[in-house]
């Protein structure tokens, strides 16, 4: 029997199952973080900050819109893996993946930002790799890509550490022509400006903006401490063991059979690893360092680890590990 090969039915009433859950496990207050309140102020809300308070959510509302978005995110995560034919067979695995690398993810209010964030930088990574088909200069497709990592800098300013990535991006995917730099410079920018530029026009209070947008990008909340002091408990270590175990795995997998793969499904591949070292630096090591973060470094290795899957056949202990990886997920929202 093989589990980790489901169909596109399947696949989707899994991850019914576990966003359910996650939104069980998170409702019951079993998954609580220590978010200090002293390191951060008040937090950025661009809706808040266009004027438009009265469009706040309940605390409930937040938890379902969550909930739909990590839905959404799971199946846009496994398209955009198959569209680059990343797995030498087709697999909706990164689906489910991407919804068990986020079971330590907090589902509140402030968890709707990076989630919209993850979404943007899903679209534009998918723009990006496009780009590598387009014989001359891929401005339309660059631009975009350079657009939507700023619409994710203007909804969850901490994402300005993944902005390195619009170049890139540009690197690996393109000849990096100085015209296609420049365009990515202009679309990263551009939201960011524009939504400044409605602050000033609307007579709102730039100078206080700017200060919580600025304080969103360089203070942290604290919810890191337990995994930068390894203050975990054993689900946590375990959680964490397997999900580097399949990692290396899933590496050394897609180097012994590189050969068989395209050479664009190389480079998606190599930019999914450097995505993958990154976001887990930037969560970890950044000034604005958070466990809000987990959805943005869900991105990358729910991409990467089924290569492991796809690429072998199906035994005894792929299956294991893949069982062993839901059931500590699951537990992390209870225990």
């Amino acid at each position: 029997m093989d589990i980790t090969r489901s169909s596109l039915f399947s696949t989707m009433l899994y991850c019914l199952i576990l966003v359910a859950l996650f939104w069980w496990g998170t409702t019951t207050g079993a998954q609580q973080w220590e978010i200090d309140a002293t390191l951060r102020g008040d937090s950025w809300n661009i809706l808040d900050q266009l004027g438009f308070r009265e469009w706040r959510l309940s605390d409930i509302s937040s938890k379902i819109i969550g909930a739909l978005l990590m839905f959404v995110i799971s199946f846009m995560v496994a398209r955009l893996a198959i569209r680059n034919v990343i797995f030498l067979e087709r697999t909706y695995m990164p689906s489910v993946l991407f919804v068990l690398l986020s079971s330590m993810f907090y589902n509140n209010e402030q968890s709707i930002a990076p989630l919209v964030a993850t979404m943007f930088i899903v679209i534009a990574s998918s723009m990006g790799m496009s780009s590598y088909m387009v014989k001359r200069m891929a401005i339309r497709k660059l631009f975009s890509s350079a657009l939507y990592f700023g619409l994710a800098l203007s909804v969850y300013p901490p994402s300005v550490y993944l902005a390195p990535f619009v170049f890139v991006i540009v690197s690996i995917f393109r000849i990096s022509h100085i015209k296609e730099w420049i365009v990515a410079i202009v679309g990263l920018v551009l939201p960011i400006g524009l939504m400044f530029l409605v602050f000033w026009s609307f007579e709102l209070d730039f100078q206080y903006r700017w200060s919580l947008f600025y304080e969103a990008m360089t203070i942290n909340d604290g919810s890191t401490r337990m995994l930068r002091g390894w203050n975990l408990d054993i689900v946590q270590y375990l959680f964490i063991a397997i999900v580097v175990l399949l990692f290396m795995l899933s590496i050394i997998r897609f180097l012994r059979t590189r050969k068989s793969y395209k050479h664009r499904s190389v480079l998606c591949v190599g930019y999914f690893v450097i995505f993958s070292f990154w976001s887990v630096a930037v969560m970890l090591l950044s000034p604005a360092r958070s466990l809000y973060m987990l959805p943005i470094v869900a991105l990358p290795l729910s991409i990467l680890i089924p290569i492991f899957f796809a690429a072998s056949r199906p035994t005894f202990w792929n299956n294991a590990l893949y069982i062993t990886l839901l059931m500590l997920s699951i537990a992390l929202l209870f225990l």
